[in-house]
């Protein structure tokens, strides 16, 4: 359970916020003491009367790549938890979630501030929450699920459990309650870009997820409802972690109707292990799509999915000049890689000949690695 903290671990002074300057010599030394993981010498700064100075050796923690030289420093990194400047703690949380060490979890969840009703720590509350899903328990996990008394004017805060949700299943820690709390936070278009974005990313990297049917109905429903080409990008991939027809259904209407080129590459990549009978139409048309990285993502469809494909389709295709010469290079070596050469003889000789005539003949290094590979 989250509970709140009342006491400043630094002298009360005349500092109200950080001003953080890069020119000033003593930010500078503390950016060398980071970089060669001076952790001592970081930490004599925990107590500085200017809150910048805190804030940059406490963030500093964050970078330090061995967790069992951090773990000493997790009790007065804990102390500045309690700090009076919210950029300080926000540092501080940031961390101890770094560290991904079970012994920051108990800090964390004890000065998550819930007496905040001024919103003086709002930053460093999401912070918290984000960092108790970097070194968590299950426990933990369920119990940030389960909240439901943050408001849509929540901001920080529902990005918090949306991140601290993500965080867990990164860290293959996942459940059903944190499941639901994501679909819940995708599906309402009053949330933060955030908020959805990590709700979405969640199902697309989750390991081992596959959305049931209730799942389906929300990602389907905000592959064509939802407003940001980012998001829809992460929803398109979760969709493709099914291979049902409703689910491929939905990606290809939604390439269909996709303005962003970016979220068009994520529902071709998505659709790339799709049964062949639903989704080959929708590959070709990808061949041939206006932006160049869309076609190329398509191409590489045809490379992995090649042994799928009907031969007439990939030999015609090679040659089709409305498909663009880099992605007909991808389609040779898909030609290459699948086609039997006993049956194809002829052909899959002519085409290394071609090649390598093109090779020799082509004076762009850029070129070049684009034949060869």
């Amino acid at each position: 359970m989250f509970v709140w903290a009342f006491a400043a671990c630094v002298p009360p002074n005349s500092y109200t916020k950080v001003e953080f300057d890069l020119n000033d010599a003593v930010v500078q030394k503390l950016l060398v003491f980071q970089d060669k993981q001076q952790l001592d010498s970081l930490a004599n700064y925990f107590t500085a009367q200017n809150p910048a100075y805190r804030m940059v050796a406490a963030r500093a923690f964050g970078s330090t790549a061995d967790t069992l030289r951090t773990a000493a420093y997790i009790p007065p990194l804990g102390k500045l938890l309690k700090d009076p400047i919210g950029d300080v703690r926000e540092a501080a949380a940031f961390a101890l979630g770094q560290t991904g060490l079970p012994q920051a979890e108990p800090l964390l969840i004890q000065h998550f501030d819930r007496s905040d009703s001024l919103g003086q720590y709002t930053t460093a509350n999401k912070a918290i929450l984000e960092a108790v899903g970097k070194c968590g328990s299950l426990t933990s996990l369920n119990n940030i699920a389960a909240i439901t008394t943050f408001e849509v004017a929540d901001t920080m805060l529902l990005e918090g459990q949306a991140l601290a949700i993500y965080r867990f299943g990164q860290r293959k820690i996942s459940s059903p309650e944190g499941n639901q709390t994501m679909l819940r936070l995708l599906r309402n278009k009053a949330h933060s870009v955030l908020t959805r974005t990590a709700a979405a990313t969640h199902f697309a990297r989750l390991e081992g997820y596959v959305p049931d049917s209730a799942a389906l109905g929300v990602l389907t429903a905000a592959m064509s409802l939802e407003t940001n080409a980012g998001v829809r990008g992460f929803v398109a991939r979760a969709l493709g972690r099914s291979q049902v027809q409703r689910a491929v259904t939905s990606l290809v209407a939604g390439y269909n109707q996709e303005k962003d080129a970016r979220a068009r590459v994520q529902i071709v990549r998505a659709l790339a292990l799709a049964p062949v009978a639903l989704a080959q139409a929708t590959w070709m048309a990808a061949l041939r799509d206006s932006d160049a990285l869309v076609a190329a993502e398509a191409g590489e469809v045809f490379i992995s999915r090649g042994n799928v494909i009907d031969a007439s389709v990939l030999t015609s295709l090679v040659s089709d000049p409305s498909v663009s010469e880099p992605v007909r290079l991808k389609l040779s070596a898909a030609l290459l890689t699948h086609l039997p050469y006993k049956t194809y003889a002829g052909l899959i000789d002519s085409t290394n000949t071609d090649l390598k005539n093109r090779f020799a003949a082509e004076s762009s290094p850029y070129k070049k690695a684009q034949i060869i590979s």
